[in-house]
Formats: C-alpha cells, sequence, structure tokens
C-alpha cells in the first residue's frame, strides 16, 4: 500500500493534467499503479483491514482521474464511490487480489512442488496464546466456501 501511495503522489501531476484524457489516464491507472500496488498480491492473506485501505487507496486514484461532477447550474459536486466504479468499468482491486488469490492456489493444489507440500504440511506442537494470525490458506477456504465449492482439492483439478 506504500508503494501505490508513492505512485499516485508520482502520477498526481498527469492525472490531474487536463492535456491527457480520462482514458489515458485510466490506462496509466492500470499499467503503471495497479500492478505496483498488487505486486506478489497472490500470497498475502489480507485483513478487512487492508481491504479497506487498497480499496481507499484505489479511490484516490479513481477521484483524481474523474475529478468532481459538474452540474448543469455550474456548480461541482463530488462523485460518490458507486459512480466512481460505474465510470471506471472495471473490477475493483480488491475482487482482482482475490481471483489472483485463488488462481495461484489452484496452481500450487496442481504442481509436484516443495510449495504443494508445504501447503498440505501440519505443523506439530503447541501454539501461542492469543488470537491466532491471519493465514493464506484460511483465506483461501472462506472466499471458496463464499463461492459455494467444498472440496478444494478436486476444484483445482478442474
Amino acid at each position: 500500500m506504500t508503494s501505490g501511495n508513492k505512485c499516485f503522489y508520482a502520477l498526481s501531476g498527469l492525472l490531474g493534467s487536463k492535456i491527457l484524457s480520462k482514458k489515458s489516464k485510466e490506462r496509466l491507472y492500470m499499467v503503471l499503479a495497479r500492478p505496483v500496488t498488487m505486486y506478489a498480491c497472490e500470497t498475502w492473506p489480507t485483513t478487512q483491514g487492508d481491504e479497506n485501505r487498497l480499496a481507499i487507496m484505489e479511490r484516490k486514484f479513481l477521484w483524481k482521474i474523474y475529478g468532481p461532477k459538474r452540474n448543469e447550474d455550474q456548480t461541482y459536486e463530488i462523485r460518490s464511490n458507486r459512480e466512481l466504479q460505474e465510470l471506471f468499468g472495471k473490477p475493483d482491486i480488491i475482487a482482482e487480489i482475490r481471483h489472483k488469490r485463488l488462481r495461484w492456489h489452484g496452481y500450487v493444489l496442481r504442481a509436484k512442488s516443495i510449495a504443494n507440500a508445504v501447503l498440505r504440511w501440519t505443523p506439530q506442537g503447541r501454539r501461542l496464546i492469543g488470537r491466532p494470525k491471519q493465514r493464506w490458506m484460511d483465506k483461501n477456504k472462506k472466499e471458496l466456501n463464499q463461492l459455494g465449492i467444498e472440496n478444494i482439492t478436486e476444484a483445482a483439478m478442474n
């Protein structure tokens, strides 16, 4: 998220420019900023707070690209988040991260590699006291259950 904010401030001059079209600004966001922000997102066990911060960062880019809405009486109004997403017309960053994470999960399950062995390994011993850390596998199971997929291995093989 830090890299996404750095990218935002580096591109803010271009995103606020009246010379570039909105389509060009969208392309700058999709080609430069989003990949920088989502680098290695397949391995993130994101929490709700992480997802909120990513969504805020994406809306910051979209506000800069689309700007305020001009009314008929020559007044300006801030666009709502829903309006921004409709204007953008592409899946939001959270959906993209979920898609990449589940795709990577299927790849690891199908592969005959050390990553598959590590994924299936269960450590021995006792857990530390307190709330368990958010784990990548648990996050994937939760998302697959929301999609109605119960058997993860069978779904990965299809």
